[in-house]
């Protein structure tokens, strides 16, 4: 399989768009991968790898079986917000009360005692505001996208 900066498949490729192809027409790639991608209709045709949208990624780890294709996932992101004492909650956002005048920002001491605020933040503001409608549809990192294919001869 193969990489092509085209919007159609080199001669002897074809694309890897998970579509069944025959059997008798294609017996050296049927011999290669044979009904690792899908079997067809199970008697005549075979299906070619489906990479449409897709990074590839190798065996092993926490990969997949071989052809098998994985769904999105994201991993735990780590904010969290550790709370030992009452907040007060105005219009969306989480208010924490500061002491020293407002001197001490995030980690800080409560009323001078050992209890801690422990909390992960870069603005340096009193406020806190979670908004749970942020970012985008999909966690992606930077790509290109071009025409994966498979050489079938």
């Amino acid at each position: 399989m193969f990489f092509f900066a085209k919007s159609t498949p080199p001669e002897h490729a074809l694309a890897c768009d998970g579509a069944a192809v025959s059997r008798a027409a294609y017996p050296e790639l049927f011999r290669a991968i044979g009904t690792t991608f899908g079997a067809g209709d199970g008697s005549t045709t075979f299906n070619l790898p489906d990479l449409r949208g897709k990074f590839v990624r190798g065996t092993g780890g926490n990969a997949a079986a071989l052809g098998v294709a994985q769904g999105d996932a994201t991993a735990p992101n780590g904010i969290y917000l550790e709370m030992q004492r009452a907040i007060s909650l105005q219009t969306g956002s989480i208010v924490i009360p500061t002491v020293n005048g407002g001197n001490n920002l995030y980690p800080f001491n409560a009323n001078g005692d050992a209890t801690k605020y422990e909390v992960v933040h870069t603005n340096e503001r009193d406020n806190l505001n979670f908004n749970p409608f942020f970012g985008d549809i999909e966690t992606r990192p930077a790509n290109v996208a071009l025409l994966p294919c498979i050489i079938f001869e």
